[in-house]
């Protein structure tokens, strides 16, 4: 069993979502790319079994990435992110980092203690052998990234008004913060699929100098009993990045492709 730092005599009341059935097995391939080169493949697993962290029944789900192609031969990209979130909430219980991007090296340790709010980290580089102890203040509710890509899977879109915004707290890089996401109504996406229906979102993004238009990043998810994430797209000042599913191993149901 696996466990994680302490229980805070503090419990509150942990929620329950709706739409959390995600199929275990489920396999998403994702290739990135930057203008018209192809630079890294994207796998998202969800691990075909159960796992308890302190009383809790966990999904785990692991995402690795590597570059590929030219960006491959000049930039050496080999990352590997798992997490392991409570079944009903979907909140993070533990989330790992074994990162290789380039000369840059880190093995990351997270624990999420949802109770009292406070998050654990232990890290070190690959090179070096002093391991580093750290503990954060954290939010209510606060998810990783890879818990966040199932929440935003559970939501019924169905019920949100156009412009609506969801609201995350988050942990990333040693810090909890809060953001928003913005629902832009529902769209036609052209996939290697065909053309599937789905919903349109925006992540507010602070003004910087790397993007351009309104709304520069918007991804896209399925409308559809899956809702799997078909294509992510950032336009930058210099070309675009794009992210595009690929293929998909043991899903629900098969996208259904609709006519414009």
């Amino acid at each position: 069993m696996l466990s994680t730092l302490g229980n805070s005599s503090e419990k509150y009341l942990w929620r329950v979502l709706e739409n959390t059935d995600f199929l275990k097995g489920e396999k998403l391939i994702y290739v990135a790319g930057y203008s018209f080169v192809d630079a890294g493949i994207a796998e998202v697993f969800l691990d075909d079994s159960m796992y308890t962290i302190d009383g809790h029944k966990c999904f785990h789900a692991k995402i690795t990435a590597e570059s590929i192609g030219v960006v491959g031969a000049v930039l050496n990209v080999h990352d590997s992110w798992e997490s392991y979130f409570d079944s009903a909430s979907i909140l993070p219980l533990k989330f790992r980092r074994d990162v290789i991007e380039g000369k840059y090296t880190l093995e990351e340790n997270i624990t999420f203690d949802q109770d009292s709010q406070k998050v654990y980290v232990n890290w070190k580089k690959k090179d070096k052998p002093e391991i580093h102890y750290e503990e954060y203040p954290g939010m209510k509710e606060t998810i990783d990234v890879i818990s966040g890509y199932y929440f935003l899977r559970t939501i019924n879109f169905s019920n949100l008004e156009k412009n609506a915004r969801i609201n995350f707290n988050g942990f990333w890089e040693k810090k909890a913060y809060n953001f928003d996401i913005i629902y832009l109504g529902e769209e036609i996406c052209k996939t290697k699929f065909g053309n599937i229906k789905s919903f349109v979102f925006s992540p507010i993004v602070p003004e910087n100098s790397f993007f351009r238009g309104d709304n520069p990043v918007r991804f896209w998810i399925s409308d559809d009993e899956n809702r799997i994430p078909l294509k992510i797209k950032a336009n930058l000042k210099v070309g675009s990045v794009k992210v595009n599913l690929t293929d998909i191993e043991k899903s629900k149901s098969k996208l259904q492709e609709v006519n414009n």
